[in-house]
């Protein structure tokens, strides 16, 4: 699956409800291909963290830093994950953390392939000219 913006997530920084540069933003890496925890994207439908099975979610990060807007491109600082551990994981997901699931609104989808060791996990945005996207 290629990276993309949940169609969602882009009518929320439309419709004033995302806030890049001011809101919490954080990402989860998600396993979506394990038995009994698997998450099927479906980036016109997907609105909230909730559409993603907790199980799924293998791990979190706290709020991102450093985050920036210039020329419509989104970037930031993605926290460490720490001594993570679980199932392997195949995609990033990216979504504006209010503390509950249930309004938690996606943003954006990574693809990554990850197995969980124990170790720590530094994630990051690409260096290239669109960052973590551009809108």
């Amino acid at each position: 699956m290629a990276n993309q913006l949940y169609d969602l997530g882009r009518e929320g920084f439309l419709d004033g409800s995302i806030d890049w540069d001011t809101d919490d933003i954080r990402g989860a890496i998600v396993n979506i291909t394990g038995a009994g925890t698997l998450y099927t994207p479906n980036f016109v439908t997907d609105k909230f963290l909730s559409s993603i099975n907790a199980l799924s979610r293998i791990a979190a990060t706290t709020a991102f830093t450093a985050k920036t807007v210039a020329l419509g491109v989104a970037n930031a600082t993605i926290p460490l994950l720490t001594a993570v551990s679980g199932d392997a994981c195949e995609a990033f997901v990216v979504y504006k953390h209010t503390g509950a699931d249930g309004t938690a609104r996606l943003i954006a989808y990574y693809d990554i392939s990850y197995t969980p060791t124990g170790n720590d996990l530094q994630i990051s945005f690409s260096t290239g000219a669109n960052k973590a996207f551009k809108l």
